[in-house]
């Protein structure tokens, strides 16, 4: 089996985020969509270019909301499916959002696990 080259990775990593992105937008709100953008693009931007995928359904179920407007998901990604290699990681994202919905969702904290 031939190993997948840099860009075949890279186009595969933006396509799985753009389907988890578009699936999850159509399991709830705007806002949730928006927070698993944010650690969807915090995941790929920690693991590089290792193709990875998650479960949209697993993710919207897993949105936890907190205080002060702070959204957390707790799920798992995986990483290299198909390959050899492949694992499962889990990980913490946890987002700020703004309560009135004027400023986009940013990023407190990833923790993705080994």
């Amino acid at each position: 089996m031939k190993k997948p080259t840099e860009s075949r990775k890279r186009y595969q990593v933006s396509v799985l985020l753009s389907v988890f992105v578009l699936a999850l937008a159509g399991c709830g709100g705007s806002t949730e969509s928006k927070v698993a953008k944010v650690c969807m693009d915090a995941i790929a931007a920690e693991i590089g270019n290792q193709p990875f995928e998650g479960n949209a359904k697993e993710f919207a179920a897993a949105i936890r909301q907190e205080d002060y407007g702070i959204v957390v998901i707790e799920s798992t990604v995986t990483v290299d499916k198909g390959l050899t290699s492949e694992t499962k990681r889990g990980f913490m994202c946890r987002v700020q959002t703004d309560p009135q919905g004027k400023a986009a969702p940013s990023l407190i904290l990833l923790q993705l696990g080994f």
